[in-house]
């Protein structure tokens, strides 16, 4: 019947509420963007150089294909650390590390 429950009584969570008509998401401006990818770029040097050891060759392979991605794709779609992470692993195979 009509007794009272939970489900009655909880609220959506915010991903499953319903869009609201006209309402724009907030977006990261060009400038915002360029600082997260440079934040990460300079972790991705970091990482690189120092916690793993990688060539160089790796690293610019893998710095190359960061900034590359980054040209047609946002950081509010793609999170970088897992191109980040991505770019490691495929600047490595590119570069035939470890031989």
């Amino acid at each position: 019947g009509g007794g009272d429950t939970i489900g009655d009584t909880v609220e959506p969570s915010p991903g499953k509420r319903p869009r609201v008509e006209g309402a724009v998401p907030e977006c990261l401006t060009e400038g915002e963007e360029q600082i997260i990818q440079q934040y990460y770029l300079a972790s991705l040097m970091d990482k690189s150089t120092s916690t793993l050891q990688l060539p160089t060759s790796v690293e610019a392979t893998a710095l190359a294909y960061f900034q590359r991605f980054y040209l047609h794709n946002s950081v509010m779609d793609y999170h970088p650390k897992d191109v980040m992470l991505t770019v490691l692993w495929v600047a490595c195979k590119v570069e035939h590390y470890p031989t």
